[in-house]
This record gives C-alpha cells, structure tokens and sequence, in this order.
C-alpha cells in the first residue's frame, strides 16, 4: 500500500469506519493499532504511535488501496 504522510492534522470528528489491531500471540503486545475513516479519493488511516500510544499520525491512500481494504473486512 502507498501512503501519503498527511501535512496539515485535522482530527477527524465522525467515528473511524474500521479499527484495525494486529497482537503478537507469542509476546501479547499491540503491533499495529489504527482507525480508517473511507472517503470519496481513498481513505485517511490514523496509527497510532509512541510508546504510550498516544500519537497518532495520519496518512492518506489512495482509492485502489481503499477499496482492496474495504473488500477485506466487508
């Protein structure tokens, strides 16, 4: 997937339309923990970072990318 670091952060304000957490079976630690929110040219994923996780970086993809991840958790 291509992603695109987003420069100006505008949170969104509408709840994420997909939550997205991979865990580590054998060390019961979040590896990816992030919130998609689907729109007309893509989607905006927010993943979250930081040792506490109380960052969150944005990134837009692209409308294929978009779509091949919704197809997957439809």
């Amino acid at each position: 997937m291509q992603k695109e670091k987003v420069a100006s952060i505008v949170e969104p304000t509408t709840k994420p339309d997909l939550h997205l957490s991979i865990i580590s079976p054998k060390r019961s630690t979040s590896l990816v923990d992030s919130e998609v929110w689907f729109n007309e040219s893509g989607a905006t994923i927010g993943l979250r970072s930081g040792k506490a996780g109380n960052q969150v970086d944005y990134f837009n993809i692209s409308k294929e990318d978009a779509d091949f991840l919704y197809e997957q958790f439809e």
